[in-house]
């Protein structure tokens, strides 16, 4: 990973890494018990058992047909028995006589996912009833923001402000160990007068800084005659100019490509100070799709963000990016499993005045 940038001074140095990837081997159970994680896409469920300290104990895969979005309080059976199947192999590396302590569900909130947002019910109660296991639902991107800030390159620190750059812009803050995902950060308006956003408003935050907001305006600079490489590349249409190409191309040295960054960092640093002035995180992290992109424009924001005449009263504050990979959700998902499923029921008989 790249070193950890502070907007004033040198950072200091991060805590070691102590998760095992997903891919990694089976460990030993370790005394904090484990919890169960389950990761639903539109083809696959993903299930791993990982303990407190994020040690990936078992993890099984299954496919299924979809058969379309469950929605509507109703699921496909494939997509349960799927479901069932990974979670049930992924707890065989329990020791004789142990349990896990939860499952924490999250759901991947892509356009063509088999789950919706937010699981039917019947789903959830079903998962419960065949595993035997408390069921609870957390975001993806929330989930993500868990593991970082647990397990990865925020450990040790108090509080995260963690930003997915994608055509949304979705924030989750951490602090002492709990997610607080915020509601449409996206449509934060930076700029009254800029672009109508699809909510009704004008100048939202991701109508400006978002990978859709990036390849817009560079879309609208060859289409004005600025010359530039990618002009070959939108000759074949707009679909085939892509966050990626702009931001390797912006490294390459391309003007139009290198202004869109430059913008779009901008608008990114702008909103992102506005979060910061709100919540004061020690960290923030930035997640973007593909490496190129997220290095490139996390790049881009840090410059802008060190250019900001607020910049001194967030000496303090380290911008970073994400270390677990690809099974970051898995692990938060777990994370989440085993502090709500442990925590102990209310106690309905008394209340405080």
């Amino acid at each position: 990973p790249e070193p950890s940038v502070v907007m004033g001074t040198a950072a200091p140095a991060q805590p070691a890494l102590s998760v095992l990837r997903l891919e990694g081997p089976a460990a030993a159970v370790s005394a904090g018990g484990a919890a169960l994680a389950l990761r639903l896409t539109s083809e696959n469920a993903h299930a791993a058992l990982v303990t407190g300290d994020g040690r990936v104990l078992g993890e099984a895969r299954r496919r299924f047909d979809g058969g379309g979005p469950p929605g509507e309080g109703t699921f496909t059976g494939g997509l349960l028995a799927a479901a069932v199947s990974a979670c049930r192999e992924a707890m065989a590396a329990l020791p004789e006589g142990e349990t896990a302590e939860a499952l924490g569900l999250v759901v991947c909130p892509d356009e063509e996912s088999a789950a919706p947002r937010s699981p039917a019910q019947e789903l959830i109660d079903s998962l419960s009833s065949e595993l035997g296991l408390s069921v609870h639902v957390i975001r993806e991107t929330a989930a993500v923001a868990l593991a970082e800030a647990r397990l990865g390159a925020a450990q040790g620190l108090d509080s995260l402000l963690f930003l997915d750059i994608g055509g949304e812009l979705k924030a989750v803050l951490v602090r002492e160990g709990m997610a607080l995902d915020l509601h449409q950060p996206g449509h934060m308006v930076i700029d009254a007068n800029g672009p109508r956003c699809t909510c009704g408003q004008t100048g939202c935050w991701q109508t400006l800084a978002s990978c859709e907001a990036l390849v817009g305006r560079a879309i609208k600079a060859v289409t004005n005659g600025t010359p530039s490489a990618l002009a070959a590349t939108l000759s074949r249409g707009p679909s085939a100019v892509t966050p990626g190409l702009i931001c390797r191309l912006a490294v390459s040295g391309d003007a139009v490509a290198r202004e869109a960054v430059e913008k779009t960092g901008r608008y990114l640093a702008l909103g992102l100070m506005n979060l910061m002035s709100l919540f004061a995180p020690q960290a923030v992290m930035i997640s973007a799709g593909p490496e190129a992109v997220r290095a490139t424009l996390r790049r881009a924001t840090e410059v802008a963000l060190k250019a900001n005449p607020r910049a001194d009263g967030f000496a303090g504050c380290i911008l970073l990016s994400p270390e677990l990979g690809a099974g970051a959700s898995l692990l938060g998902a777990s994370l989440w499993a085993g502090m709500v499923g442990a925590a102990p029921e209310p106690d309905a008989g008394s209340e405080e005045d």
